[in-house]
């Protein structure tokens, strides 16, 4: 069964480096980790956060991900109807009005024994590429997942939803097998952009064009970030999507591809990298 609690952790990261203060320039203009050096205060607008990965990305769409750093991607890359976070201790589910990474503005819970779940979406988003998002993307996102053929790592979300109903294109309905704790977690997946993967062969969505090559605007997102530009293997450059609002502060975040341990960790002291993981206990103390 999926771990309830590894996503919003991934978020709380990803969330950090979203509002990660303008990184400086040395003398000859070139970006350079933060480090020490930037003061605190408001963050300010422009500069680059340089992440070390240990692989590089592979399958950055919310119907296939399963590696930590496309989970990570999904994070920033789409919106979920809510937005995970902790608070207090405890997981919360934020809407539109308490996260711009939250596409629903309310949900509430209906049906016998209150085992369904009804969202109203903002009626204002689009994809990157411009074409309104609705609950049509919901349900066939949900659609998906449970496809065979797609051999999705979250088709056991299935198991507790007995269907997806959208009543217009801003409202969209979960009906659950039976009552339970998780059905905001259940209902939360990153929403997949239809009319960018609808009528080719769900069995061949990991080959499909868009996913061989998802830099420069070629995959559709809903987020804060998409990708500008991969040299497999060696980095991802996150740009901002420019149909997204608010803005982030950042100008791009670049990931690069460091498998060895040692030469991460090195990279971090040093400063070339702003952030890494994981770190061993060890070396906790002398970071």
């Amino acid at each position: 069964m999926t771990n309830l609690r590894s996503r919003p952790l991934r978020v709380a990261a990803l969330a950090a480096l979203l509002a990660f203060p303008a990184c400086r320039a040395d003398d000859g203009g070139e970006p350079r980790a933060a480090g020490d050096s930037v003061a605190d205060g408001p963050p300010e607008p422009g500069g680059t956060a340089i992440i070390a990965e240990l692989s590089d990305m592979s399958k950055p769409m919310p119907l296939i991900f399963d590696s930590s750093l496309d989970g990570d991607l999904m994070d920033v890359m789409f919106m979920g109807l809510t937005r995970g976070a902790w608070r207090d201790g405890r997981l919360v589910y934020l809407t539109a009005d308490e996260s711009p990474m939250a596409a629903a503005r309310r949900w509430e819970l209906t049906g016998p024994d209150s085992a369904s779940i009804r969202y109203h979406l903002r009626s204002d988003l689009v994809w990157s590429d411009g074409r309104p998002i609705t609950a049509h993307d919901v349900k066939w996102t949900y659609d998906m997942v449970e496809n065979p053929a797609v051999a999705s790592p979250r088709i056991d979300y299935m198991e507790h939803i007995d269907s997806v109903r959208v009543e217009n294109d801003s409202t969209v309905t979960f009906h659950f097998v039976r009552r339970m704790p998780g059905m905001l977690f259940f209902s939360g997946l990153p929403i997949a952009p239809r009319h960018a993967f609808e009528g080719s062969d769900p069995a061949q969505v990991r080959t499909h064009p868009r996913m061989l090559n998802p830099a420069g605007g070629n995959l559709p997102v809903s987020g804060a970030f998409m990708i500008g530009s991969w040299s497999q293997g060696e980095r991802v450059v996150l740009v901002p999507n420019p149909r997204f609002s608010p803005r982030p502060h950042l100008e791009q975040i670049v990931i690069r591809v460091v498998p060895e341990q040692t030469t991460r960790l090195v990279e971090l002291q040093t400063g070339s990298v702003d952030f890494t993981r994981p770190v061993p206990p060890d070396q906790v103390e002398p970071l």
